[in-house]
């Protein structure tokens, strides 16, 4: 089953996993033009995950919200690839 958020809900965004490798994509900075291409690359972004990151519901944490994705990657070989692919 793909999670739409998979992160540590009482700890908060901010405090889950603290020194991992973030990357944040914004809807108005140019990575989505609309919400319809957002719904579209998140899902891009959840198959990528989950077919190229080993155990990625382990060494990966991610959050969606209306304008923003979240992703944090424990290993920066992960992050790197995560970083050309999108």
């Amino acid at each position: 089953m793909i999670r739409p958020h998979h992160f540590d809900t009482k700890r908060g965004w901010t405090d889950t996993c603290p020194g991992w490798h973030e990357v944040i994509l914004e809807q108005y900075d140019g990575s989505f033009k609309s919400m319809e291409l957002m719904d579209d690359k998140f899902s891009d972004i959840l198959y990528w995950l989950y077919n190229s990151v080993d155990n990625c519901e382990r060494h990966v944490r991610w959050l969606r919200t209306d304008t923003k994705v979240y992703l944090k990657f424990r290993y920066e070989r992960d992050y790197i690839l995560f970083k050309l692919r999108f």
